[in-house]
């Protein structure tokens, strides 16, 4: 399996905007399959002397070959520090030398291990502070390895198709985790998340299929593109309330994905973050959410409740296309675009009990009234207990409303739609019948 990278090609047909993704090899690997096939015609032309060809701007040229020690090869760098280049022993657990002939050892270099199906345990010294591209890739046996306190970077593909690996525990000083240093590591069950991370890079831990429970941690603002797709074990997923963005693909066919709460801060849900999610139930939406994108939710057949916040201001094409057990759905009136099979559409056409609840003249309702779908306009002087903010409908905006009022950080321009016991004041008990309406165990 080679590393994958993605663009985009947007097609226009029927109406429908989708988002295509096309793999394509890592340059890394063109570049080994080449010096490979270079070497194999040396072996079978004896030596013979090969015409003289351009070197290209990609090649890598060292001055000297590396050294060795013991079943090591290793480069010493100009401040006496040494990397390791290559492994050529066959034992099972292997330990990295801390020194060599006195000199440090700080780094694991790319291609050090990579394929090698004899290790099944490798035990890193202390002094490691990189561990480079394509490391360990598809080290296939490789049940176990420490990374030390002091590391700082995880390269590309590092770890990638270890698919035998159990268990990562990142160190808090690692502030560098490259693309798809995870990917691809099946059995992959224990993941800690170094806490110095800014983002996550995209593939890093895609096809983790043994993934259970992840906790990204504080400080994280970005989850890449594929960053956890096709993790099909996923049930769980804590996000941070740094978080601000989440890239395309990002949980794409994780089908055991129960629930998830996107952080407020995150203002668009890009294109097929969700798709195919089909144990998705619950999604709590992002407060400041202008736009969800291109098949962001396709196929989530579990997905029902759906409290859309008042900042949203677009849905694009199949968004929530095949989701069928959606039922009513409350459209804020700040929506001002829904594009074509956006809503209330399946592979057989219109989703059966699907209805919309509207705000007249707006484009809900023009959306509903052109697709025939199901719906109901909504009074914009809506007086009903519990719609604190007047959008139509009684959901966890309300409820927060409510709280702010309580702590006297926002006092509510009218607090009878909140007394909802009718004692007269506004408290933690109303919280707690607004809380149970949402959930729908009680009504007013």
């Amino acid at each position: 399996m080679y590393n994958v990278k993605c663009y985009y090609i947007l097609i226009v047909c029927k109406k429908q905007v989708r988002i295509e993704y096309k793999r394509k090899e890592s340059g890394f690997m063109k570049m080994k399959r080449v010096a490979t096939g270079l070497c194999a015609l040396m072996m079978v032309f004896g030596g013979a002397v090969v015409p003289a060809v351009p070197i290209g701007m990609d090649t890598v040229v060292n001055a000297s070959a590396d050294s060795v020690y013991g079943s090591f090869n290793y480069i010493v760098f100009g401040d006496n520090t040494v990397e390791i280049t290559g492994y050529n022993g066959s034992a099972a657990n292997v330990s990295v030398p801390s020194s060599i002939n006195g000199k440090t050892v700080v780094s694991i270099g790319k291609y050090a291990f990579d394929n090698n199906h004899s290790v099944k345990s490798v035990t890193l010294p202390s002094t490691i502070k990189s561990i480079g591209i394509c490391a360990f890739f598809y080290c296939a046996n490789l049940q176990s390895i420490n990374l030390p306190s002091g590391l700082k970077e995880i390269k590309e593909e590092a770890f990638m198709n270890c698919i035998s690996l159990h268990s990562v525990a990142m160190p808090n000083t690692v502030t560098k985790l490259e693309s798809s240093a995870f990917c691809g590591c099946e059995s992959l069950s224990s993941l800690t998340i170094s806490s110095g991370l800014k983002a996550i890079p995209d593939y890093a831990f895609e096809e983790c299929g043994a993934l259970r429970n992840v906790t990204v941690p504080s400080g994280v603002t970005k989850l890449g593109i594929h960053a956890f797709g096709k993790c099909k074990g996923l049930e769980s997923i804590s996000l941070p309330s740094t978080l601000t963005f989440i890239g395309a693909n990002a949980f794409y066919l994780c089908s055991r994905l129960k629930s998830i709460s996107l952080p407020d801060n995150i203002t668009s849900i890009e294109a097929n973050t969700f798709i195919d999610c089909v144990g998705l139930a619950s999604v709590k939406f992002p407060s400041k959410l202008k736009e969800i994108s291109i098949d962001a939710f396709n196929g989530c057949i579990s997905l029902r409740n759906v409290q859309l916040p008042s900042s949203l201001t677009t849905i694009w094409y199949d968004a929530f296309y095949g989701c069928t057990a959606m039922g009513t759905v409350t459209i804020p009136k700040s929506v001002t675009k829904i594009s074509p099979d956006a809503l209330g559409f399946y592979d057989n056409g219109k989703i059966k009990g699907f209805k919309m609840r509207v705000y007249k003249g707006s484009a809900a309702e023009q959306y509903a009234k052109e697709n025939g779908l199901a719906y109901e306009v909504i009074s914009t002087a809506s007086k009903s207990k519990g719609d604190i903010n007047g959008d139509g409908s009684v959901n966890v905006s309300d409820i927060s409303k409510v709280a702010a009022h309580i702590k006297g950080k926002k006092t509510l321009g009218t607090s009878n739609k909140a007394d909802l016991n009718g004692d007269g004041r506004v408290n933690v008990s109303d919280i707690s019948l607004l809380s149970a309406y949402v959930k729908g165990k009680k009504k007013f």
